[in-house]
């Protein structure tokens, strides 16, 4: 069952390979800890302060410019945010991205396992070569009426002359279709507000996050949704 309690949550931005991404401070009346879930990406910098739902408290690890960093991370169940500081700055520090953290996690031995070839598997076989005396096949090219060809190329000429103000638009919205499914594809279309799901790939949630900022929108914290800005 999770734990409740009350605290203050500090979102620090970094800069990482994967594209940026967000890790933050909680300090509670329990203790301090470290949060590094996918909902934080949708977070802008500073402090909040409100109610938070622990799931899980687990000590964790990284290496960073030489030393052993360990720290105690706090999973979250849920949150709810009262209030928004953006003027208080967590400590700038060399964060690894969580995303990578699946990829560090595997042992050594079973990436040299999984490189080993397989015992017995048979060479591929090579091409007999060509005797000197055997003649030189000729290639043969079909020929065919210029006619046609006549309703290909006209159709070529056509979709390269048609303008590509028509063609973007729809580009675009498969696009967002692919990248937010057709329930919030549909509240896109309607400029609803948009309430994302942190437990689905952490790069894709990335990417829904860039692609909402691109069209206009920004996190309220509050609602833990995104809302369309007026132009």
């Amino acid at each position: 069952m999770p734990v409740r309690i009350q605290g203050t949550l500090t979102v620090k931005r970094i800069n990482g390979a994967n594209g940026p991404f967000c890790v933050g401070s909680l300090v509670s009346e329990i203790g301090e800890f470290r949060v590094k879930d996918a909902v934080l990406e949708q977070f802008e910098e500073g402090a909040y302060q409100g109610t938070f739902w622990i799931a899980q408290i687990f000590p964790s690890s990284y290496i960073t410019n030489g030393r052993m960093v360990v720290e105690i991370r706090a999973k979250l169940a849920d949150l709810q945010i009262d209030e928004h500081d953006a003027k208080a700055q967590a400590t700038p520090e060399q964060e690894p991205d969580p995303v990578n953290e699946a990829t560090q996690a595997t042992p050594v031995g079973a990436q040299a396992a999984s490189r080993r070839p397989l015992p017995g598997k048979p060479k591929p076989a090579t091409a007999p070569h060509q005797n000197p005396a055997t003649p030189a096949v000729e290639s043969r090219v079909d020929s065919h009426p210029a006619d046609s060809r006549a309703p290909q190329a006209s159709q070529s000429a056509a979709t390269a002359n048609a303008p590509a103000s028509t063609e973007a638009p729809v580009i675009e919205q498969a696009r967002d279709l692919a990248l937010f499914g057709e329930s919030l594809f549909a509240e896109l279309n309607a400029g609803l507000p948009i309430k994302l799901d942190p437990t689905i790939d952490r790069l894709k949630f990335r990417e829904q996050i860039m692609r909402l900022r691109a069209l206009g929108y920004a996190p309220n914290a509050k609602t833990q949704t995104w809302e369309r800005q007026a132009t």
